[in-house]
């Protein structure tokens, strides 16, 4: 982690719209709901929090009890308005804090990561429409070949390319 943390958790949202952590440093299982508390609220207005004592992680009050200093701090992963999950850090055990600065290092952080995961989704998405694609021309028994623009096969299905006496990859840019 860029800051020095006693317990850090990376969590993700899922399918279901819930966080989950992925990873965890430092925590047990009876610590679940010590930071499970502070990302919510991160995850919920998209702000990045710092949580200045122990008694506002276990109830209902604000997260930002002292602005300028923080026991815990939940940094919401984001690109855009979408929130992909929370990055989580606390100084509980030892009962240090966290400054202002030490927040925006860890939100340079969270930002980075959102990008590379937005990336990661559209390189999955491409993926998966080129399945479709390919699979939906494979379906096809009448020979199809895709043209581009400048006049290049792009792509083709099985029958085409036993129509041309080669295979797909033979008809590709031609």
């Amino acid at each position: 982690c860029v800051v020095d943390a006693d317990r850090v958790v990376l969590s993700l949202v899922s399918r279901q719209g819930e966080l989950s952590a992925r990873e965890q440093l430092g925590m047990n299982q009876a610590d679940d709901y010590t930071w499970r508390f502070l990302a919510e609220q991160a995850r919920r207005t998209g702000e990045a929090l710092l949580s200045g004592d122990d008694e506002s992680l276990g109830s209902a009050a604000p997260a930002v009890e002292r602005p300028e200093l923080g026991r815990a701090m939940a940094v919401p992963i984001r690109h855009g308005n979408q929130v992909h999950g929370v990055i989580y850090a606390d100084r509980q055990p030892r009962g240090g804090v966290f400054t202002r600065r030490e927040l925006g290092l860890l939100e340079v952080v969270a930002a980075q990561v959102g990008t590379l995961l937005e990336r990661q989704r559209m390189t999955w998405a491409l993926h998966m429409a080129a399945r479709v694609r390919e699979t939906t021309m494979e379906a096809i028994s009448d020979g199809v070949v895709a043209i581009g623009l400048d006049g290049e096969i792009r792509s083709a299905n099985s029958a085409a390319a036993k129509l041309f006496r080669g295979t797909k990859r033979d008809l590709e840019g031609k």
